[in-house]
């Protein structure tokens, strides 16, 4: 017998669920009130409202949420298609709605101000506040602290409380805020009396009155001279005065020094970083035979422009006129603060060094002289005298190979002329003779060479136009050529 044919056994699968009923879902959101989960099926029930039964909660009042609506007018079927429960968020959205609905009905035909109050007045002061029989200050009582009671946590606009609890609190908050006003404004018109400052017209009187939002007034007018300056340019918005009165006041003098420190360290910080192009990274023999102090000072003055200010200051030197003694102090000083933050700008170390190595100065004296950030180590000048080096011997090549290349070719050319140019007697006829001088014909002359050679052809064909052979005049006139050239010169 086979598996399919096996007999299968029944198994009982439990109590049968309910079907689904029109009640088993909200009437407003649709959302399920019954929820199943897992393998095997377990139900869970959602918080909800009946609509036509009245809830059993003591912060909400006993209406139904049917008659709530009704009172928004809007009318709730009673149908068996319909459901007749709601979640719990929408019964709370519906309790709101009802609430908001009353409050405003409640406020919106009440009149904004009342006739019966009478209005407020400023008083006037007839005296001066600073007096203290008549400060408002001594006479100011102090004011009962208003204690506010928290009530019960109750669902928004509840029904029963919701206008008394409004209309207390509105009147309460009112009461505090013209209260605070009153006394913000009695403290600033008296700390702004000005008649004892008036009177006194020997020099020029400031008087200084802060409100902080709080309410709190604060009001100064004993200050010394340079303070009344300072504050008076402030005031005028004459900036450049401000800053030379910043220098000279007392206190402020010696809170500058922190501030300027980290403004030039940050100058610097931006001028040493490796991604800025600056000209003291220069390091080739080039860059250095072109490098110029005053174009290093121009660069300074526009990257770091508070520290060429403090510098040139020290250096007693105008920025318009600069000398050259002033121009290199400058460009010394930047170099060396530059090169102690990043080592890579040493281009006016370079050229002290190549001055130093050239005259003289002992192994000892450049390492001190390096120790103090003037120049480089021994090892590194001597590594940019080689580079150096090799500049300049390769000009020196150059100049030496076009010289041997045009002595050569007029010894092969006179050794070729001596050996295939026969010298003709007095009484014998010119007749012209024909030179050979392929490369297995002029390969054994102790002359020859493969550079010489390639040489000798450019210049005789050159000389020869388009004659197909060479002749004794053309060697005749190649070594005229060779020996009237012009030869570069050494410098």
């Amino acid at each position: 017998m086979s598996e399919q044919d096996t007999p299968k056994k029944t198994v009982n699968k439990g109590r049968r669920q309910k079907p689904l009923s029109v009640n088993d879902f909200c009437r407003l959101c649709k959302c399920p009130l019954k929820l199943k989960f897992g393998n095997f099926e377990k139900t869970s029930y959602v918080s909800s409202e009946q609509l036509f039964k009245p809830p059993y909660r003591k912060d909400c009042s006993e209406k139904t949420l049917c008659e709530l609506l009704t009172l928004l007018n809007i009318f709730v079927e009673r149908k068996a298609e319909l459901s007749e429960r709601v979640c719990k968020s929408c019964g709370r959205k519906i309790r709101n709605a009802n609430g908001l609905f009353a409050w405003i009905i409640s406020l919106v035909n009440v009149p904004n101000f009342d006739d019966e109050n009478p209005s407020r007045e400023k008083r006037l002061l007839l005296t001066t506040v600073d007096s203290p029989e008549c400060s408002l200050q001594a006479k100011k009582q102090p004011k009962p602290s208003i204690e506010r009671r928290r009530c019960a946590k109750k669902s928004l606009f509840s029904n029963d409380n919701i206008r008394d609890s409004e209309s207390k609190t509105t009147e309460g908050d009112a009461d505090e805020n013209n209260e605070k006003d009153d006394g913000a404004a009695d403290n600033f018109l008296a700390a702004m009396n000005i008649e004892q400052l008036v009177h006194q017209k020997t020099t020029t009187q400031v008087k200084v009155v802060i409100a902080s939002p709080n309410g709190r007034v604060q009001k100064s007018h004993e200050f010394d001279d340079i303070t009344k300056s300072l504050i008076v340019n402030v005031v005028n918005k004459k900036w450049k005065t401000v800053a030379n009165v910043f220098y000279k006041h007392p206190c402020l003098r010696k809170e500058l020094f922190e501030p300027l420190r980290k403004a030039v360290a940050a100058e610097f910080k931006m001028y040493c970083s490796n991604s800025s192009e600056s000209m003291m990274k220069q390091n080739s023999p080039e860059d250095l035979e072109s490098f110029s102090n005053k174009f290093l000072v121009n660069e300074v003055r526009q990257s770091c422009p508070l520290w060429m200010a403090c510098v040139s200051g020290a250096c007693n030197a105008i920025n318009s006129e600069m000398k050259v003694k002033e121009i290199n102090a400058i460009a010394l000083a930047s170099a060396v603060a530059a090169r102690c933050r990043n080592q890579k700008m040493s281009a006016v170390a370079y050229r002290i060094s190549s001055l130093l190595i050239h005259s003289g100065t002992k192994y000892n004296d450049i390492r001190r002289l390096n120790k103090l950030s003037v120049c480089m180590s021994p090892e590194m000048i001597i590594e940019m005298e080689r580079k150096m080096g090799e500049s300049c011997e390769r000009k020196v090549l150059v100049w030496k190979k076009e010289i041997e290349n045009n002595r050569k070719a007029m010894l092969l050319l006179g050794e070729t002329k001596e050996k295939q140019v026969c010298v003709p007697n007095e009484d014998d006829m010119e007749v012209e003779s024909t030179v050979c001088f392929s490369k297995e014909t002029v390969s054994d002359y102790t002359t020859f060479a493969t550079d010489t050679y390639n040489h000798c052809k450019e210049v005789l064909k050159a000389v020869a136009n388009s004659d197909c052979t060479i002749n004794d005049d053309h060697l005749v006139e190649a070594i005229n050529f060779l020996s009237c050239e012009k030869l570069p010169l050494y410098k």
